[in-house]
């Protein structure tokens, strides 16, 4: 596997974390929310997949917001080598300055939608499709930066290159977040930036190929790094219709939307299949 996903995930991360860092020098006069952060690193994705013509095939679907109310989810990725696939299922949450009595948080981590927790849709969306006999692992992506401008040095000995912005964005299983979620009203400063930032890695690092760990092709990578985030991950398998339907199409069916949503139909959601591309194999 070459180190294609790991320069991409440092560079969304290194995005997040200097976006966020400007607005909260802005002294508020520069708000980002979590769907604009989305939408630029959807479309980072895009553009970095296409200029680097991989091999197999990397799906990237930014939600509509009526997607987001049935599915969880801002943001899904396939990655796939033509026959099976895997995907991220992402819930994207941003981190709030400190405030007079507390800590840098994530807000709205216990988001409702029609009075059920945001965190429980993302699991259920996700195990309806697993159900099905689809690989999707329910993840979130907490955008993020140190508001007190302390270097983080990575853990990993990355060969691509780390910085202290490589924070930028820090992953989570949706398990998890429920669970903190369910047991908030027990727990000091249960959404603050310290106590995720000592437990979730970062993109960056999920996506590093090591050189302890073999050469493999990019899927099984994904699909191994997944599975040490979410031990309920399964390996890929069959995909969605409206991936195939990607597949066969030159445009890579940025194009193809439709009313259906993220949550069991086998028809493209609303939404905009940003990007399907090819990675090599190294």
């Amino acid at each position: 596997m070459d180190r294609w996903l790991c320069t991409l995930g440092r560079e969304l991360s290194a995005i997040a974390y200097n976006d966020l860092s400007v607005s909260h020098d802005s002294g508020g006069r520069l708000q980002l929310s979590e769907t604009g952060i989305t939408h630029v690193l959807a479309r980072l994705m895009w553009l970095s997949a296409i200029n680097s013509h991989r091999a197999s095939r990397f799906i990237v679907i930014e939600s509509s917001q009526a997607d987001e109310r049935k599915s969880g989810a801002d943001l899904e990725i396939w990655f796939t080598d033509g026959t099976a696939g895997l995907a991220w299922r992402i819930q994207a949450k941003r981190l709030y300055p400190a405030g007079p009595v507390r800590a840098p948080r994530y807000e709205r981590m216990d988001h409702k939608v029609s009075g059920r927790l945001q965190a429980t849709l993302l699991l259920q969306s996700a195990a309806r499709d697993q159900l099905r006999g689809l690989s999707v692992a329910p993840l979130y992506w907490l955008y993020s930066f140190d508001p007190t401008g302390v270097p983080h040095t990575s853990s990993v000995d990355c060969r691509c290159g780390a910085s202290d912005s490589d924070d930028g964005i820090l992953v989570a299983p949706a398990t998890r977040v429920r669970s903190v979620v369910v047991r908030r009203k027990r727990m000091v400063e249960p959404f603050s930036y310290h106590r995720w930032r000592q437990t979730a890695p970062s993109l960056g690092e999920i996506l590093c190929p090591r050189a302890s760990h073999p050469s493999t092709t990019s899927l099984d990578w994904v699909s191994s790094v997944t599975a040490a985030i979410d031990p309920a991950h399964r390996p890929p398998g069959e995909m969605p219709q409206f991936v195939y339907d990607a597949l066969e199409q030159p445009d890579g069916g940025l194009n193809n939307t439709n009313d259906d949503l993220l949550d069991g139909s086998d028809s493209a959601p609303n939404a905009a299949v940003t990007a399907i591309i090819e990675m090599s194999e190294d």
